[in-house]
């Protein structure tokens, strides 16, 4: 049995030589996660990671101004139909009273 031993002795080298973490046992969870934390850290800081922050950036940035100057148009809008509203209003009320004055006042 020795030359099966030698045989898989030599199969053992050869394998820890080509692959060298197969002689590693599993991670603690504490190595995982730290390890994948890393992982994770080096993806976000990569140049094309901060790029497509960066221009998400300031597509937010477009989207906020857009929005802001559409409220700003529609408050203008909103106000100035209501100063007709409330002129329509005041018109309306004022001919109401006319109509119910009749041909003379209490001051006559």
């Amino acid at each position: 049995h020795p030359q099966v031993e030698a045989v898989f002795g030599g199969i053992h080298v050869q394998a820890t030589r080509l692959f060298p973490g197969l002689e590693m046992s599993a991670a603690t969870p504490e190595d995982a996660i730290e390890n994948e934390q890393k992982s994770m850290l080096l993806r976000l800081t990569s140049q094309d990671s901060s790029d497509r922050t960066i221009l998400g950036g300031l597509e937010r940035a477009e989207l906020a101004q857009r929005c802001y100057d559409k409220t700003a148009e529609s408050h203008l809008l909103w106000k100035r139909q209501g100063f007709d509203d409330l002129s329509s209003g005041g018109l309306q009320w004022k001919v109401l009273l006319r109509q119910l004055k009749g041909s003379c006042s209490i001051w006559e």
